[in-house]
């Protein structure tokens, strides 16, 4: 078809490409497993936290505005990426 096109290095460079993309897929859900790891580490110390208050009895407004705070920083978080729709 065309004459000095040369087919052999277009495939090899689409094998390339394909296996490159193959090697960023895998980095990309190590990635997503290490976000959603420290995510729930975060929650999970926030949950101790409120609940140490809790038990601690009433707290003053200055801790009550730092949780708050704590709270939408999380969600901002979250937020970057949208959730699946069900």
């Amino acid at each position: 078809m065309w004459p000095f096109l040369n087919t052999d290095l277009v495939y090899r460079s689409l094998e390339k490409i394909m296996s490159t993309q193959a090697e960023l897929a895998a980095e990309l859900v190590v990635l997503k497993d290490q976000v959603v790891k420290s995510r729930n580490e975060v929650i999970r110390i926030i949950e101790d936290l409120t609940a140490a208050l809790a038990a601690a009895g009433g707290t003053t407004d200055e801790v009550n505005a730092a949780m708050a705070e704590l709270r939408r920083e999380l969600q901002i978080s979250d937020d970057i990426v949208p959730d699946p729709l069900p």
